[in-house]
């Protein structure tokens, strides 16, 4: 059964490769009133290809006629143009994107800070606490009232009181040091992802699987357990490219159950 499944994607992989043979590699430009152009995505959606935009807008590749490329940015309105046998001809297309616009309502904020000394709160003046540095804080409080030794041993089941805080504070400890793994851990694993989309492209994730674009690494760490960080590092593509669309139907399923 695997063989016969790696067989399919070699084959899709070999038509793809002889359909791309009929297309032309076509040179574009974009224009807009925005100044900066870089990094818009350009999918051929008819051949499920992509590229992006440098600096100046430019960008190549390759397509035939009736092929419909569409053109994305976060600044921009999405756009989608038909390849003409005129473009096909000049080997260029021009295509001119507009610039979204937001409305926002007039809203007045005070800053943090200022807030903060306006309601005289301990941290006015201070930088907000990130990440593991906002679990150290949380973690190092000293939440039992300093009490005097003297004190707790004079008084019935002072030895105990006194127990009771050193074993809290181990408790406390241990769970800081889960939490400082567990960041570490992400850490990790945000990286490994990385790699993962910056291989397969998120493009694949999106159009050819169906992903939300928001969702992908949520998608990756979904089919962690298949083992495919093994697979990635033994560059055995195809096995991982098989887990992701049998686990992407199953992900799919999930993500209407909790909707």
């Amino acid at each position: 059964m695997e063989k016969s499944t790696y067989l399919f994607l070699f084959l899709l992989y070999s038509i793809s490769v002889t359909s791309q043979e009929d297309r032309t590699l076509l040179y574009g430009s974009i224009i807009s009133d925005e100044k900066d152009l870089k990094n818009l995505h350009v999918i051929n959606k008819t051949s499920q290809k992509g590229t992006i935009t440098n600096s100046e807008g430019l960008f190549s590749i390759l397509a035939k006629p009736m092929d419909t490329l569409f053109f994305r940015g976060i600044q921009f309105i999405s756009k989608e143009v038909v390849i003409s046998k005129k473009n096909i001809n000049n080997n260029s297309i021009q295509v001119e994107l507009i610039i979204k616009t937001n409305e926002l309502k007039e809203v007045y904020l005070r800053k943090r800070e200022n807030m903060a000394r306006a309601l005289n709160l301990p941290n006015a003046g201070k930088e907000p606490l990130k990440g593991i540095d906002r679990k150290l804080a949380y973690y190092s409080q000293e939440k039992t009232h300093v009490v005097i030794l003297k004190t707790l041993l004079g008084q019935a089941g002072g030895i105990d009181n006194i127990y009771n805080i050193i074993s809290g504070n181990r408790k406390k400890h241990r769970k800081l040091k889960k939490l400082i793994e567990d960041d570490k851990l992400l850490e990790r694993n945000k990286l490994l992802y990385k790699e993962i989309r910056t291989h397969f492209k998120d493009d694949f994730f999106i159009y050819t699987l169906k992903i939300p674009s928001k969702k992908i690494d949520d998608f990756i760490k979904f089919c962690v357990p298949k083992n495919i960080i093994n697979l990635f590092h033994k560059k055995s593509y195809l096995q991982v490219i098989d887990i992701f669309f049998k686990q992407s139907k199953l992900y799919l399923k999930k993500l209407q159950h909790e909707e």
